[in-house]
């Protein structure tokens, strides 16, 4: 609440200060009130403030607030003057995936991989968006290559049954759920679609 006072009263002082807006709206999204949050984001960037935080920070939160377009906006006047950063195409592309438009999303997202190609996390955006899309080969392709770098990554092998559901393939699905629990005996996610995939999957009687 101290940073939110003196924020207030700088603005009073000065109403066209960025920095302190910048404040106000940072102390107001760790009280969880995001849409006044927002509001005094955009304030200050409409100052012209130029700190790349902001504008991450904004778009975050217009992402949790499941306002996509606007989120996206943010995202792409920041690329608009540095477009070689990955964070934010990572960013714009989620977004655009949030909002089904998966093919310019995965524009963005294979932008994010081609200049961290390091990036496992980028990485497995662009494979979820890419069975999301229905585009199954070029996925399991990318997975392919992942899971013989990362052989034990729970998130990689969790695409993978995604993968192979969207392939009715059930029975890969609960041997790939099998292999998860055998590292992680207590995961959640697995625990819960491989009991689904059995009872799925088990002979139906004829009585």
């Amino acid at each position: 609440r101290g940073a939110m006072n003196l924020a207030s009263k700088s603005i009073k002082n000065n109403p066209h200060n960025p920095r302190a807006y910048a404040v106000l709206a940072r102390s107001l999204a760790l009280q969880n009130r995001l849409e006044d949050s927002a509001r005094y984001y955009q304030r200050a960037l409409d100052l012209d403030l130029k700190d790349r935080n902001i504008y991450a920070e904004l778009g975050s939160i217009y992402d949790v607030l499941g306002q996509y377009e606007k989120a996206l906006k943010t995202y792409k006047k920041y690329l608009k003057k540095n477009p070689h950063d990955a964070d934010f195409h990572n960013q714009a592309g989620l977004s655009l995936v949030a909002l089904k438009q998966y093919d310019k999303g995965y524009q963005h997202l294979e932008k994010a991989c081609d200049l961290r190609p390091a990036n496992l996390e980028y990485r497995k955006d662009l494979v979820y968006t890419l069975i999301e899309n229905m585009e199954l080969k070029k996925a399991e392709k990318l997975l392919k290559e992942m899971r013989q770098k990362n052989p034990r990554s729970i998130d990689i092998m969790h695409l993978q049954v995604r993968l192979k559901l969207r392939q009715n393939r059930g029975d890969d699905a609960q041997k790939l759920l099998q292999e998860i629990l055998a590292l992680d005996p207590e995961n959640p996610d697995a625990k819960f679609l491989l009991k689904r995939i059995e009872r799925l999957l088990r002979p139906k009687s004829n009585y």
